[in-house]
């Protein structure tokens, strides 16, 4: 029998460009205010998801584990959907990121025209959205000899094959800056 792979990609996107963060004033999923002049002097990666959307849910996995892998960054995920729909959504996807609901017209603002959107902010102020960069994940036959793997399953082997993708990127970027 011969070995056949099932590829399925999670498209995004990897070249960088430089700015100045837009100014905000929002609030946290539990009633904090935050706005650009907290982040003055820090690190920060910012994720920008929504909902309903299936590849933002697939990779909050790999971006837990990229939060706990690097503790000199502030980790912001930010999304336009209701307090409530996002309370819903944590219940099944928990997400360990700081959590900013009712965003959209500060989404608009960054220019953000899909699901999931990337952005890095180094300590200097320096606003950056990350481009181009793909997570997949690769079934041969052998996955498939008890039938296919359970979603418990390919969750796993999505993040084990995935795991280190953001977490080099975003040392890469501290890296020269």
């Amino acid at each position: 029998m011969r070995p056949y792979y099932l590829i399925v990609f999670l498209l995004l996107s990897f070249e960088t460009y430089s700015q100045k963060l837009p100014k905000f004033n929002l609030k946290d999923i539990e009633g904090n205010d935050i706005s650009e002049k907290d982040l003055i002097g820090k690190n920060v990666y910012i994720n920008v998801w929504e909902t309903w959307c299936k590849p933002c849910l697939m990779e909050i996995p790999i971006l837990n584990s990229t939060k706990e892998r690097m503790k000199n960054i502030v980790f912001l995920a930010i999304t336009p959907a209701s307090k409530q729909k996002v309370i819903k959504t944590l219940q099944k996807y928990p997400f360990e990121f700081r959590i900013i609901p009712d965003a959209k017209d500060y989404t608009k603002l960054l220019g953000v025209e899909s699901y999931p959107s990337h952005f890095f902010i180094d300590s200097t102020g320096n606003f950056s959205e990350i481009k181009r960069f793909a997570f997949s994940v690769t079934y041969n036959q052998n996955d498939y000899i008890n039938g296919k793997p359970s979603k418990k399953e390919q969750e796993a082997l999505f993040l084990k094959q995935n795991k280190d993708i953001l977490f080099n990127k975003l040392h890469e970027l501290l890296k020269n800056r």
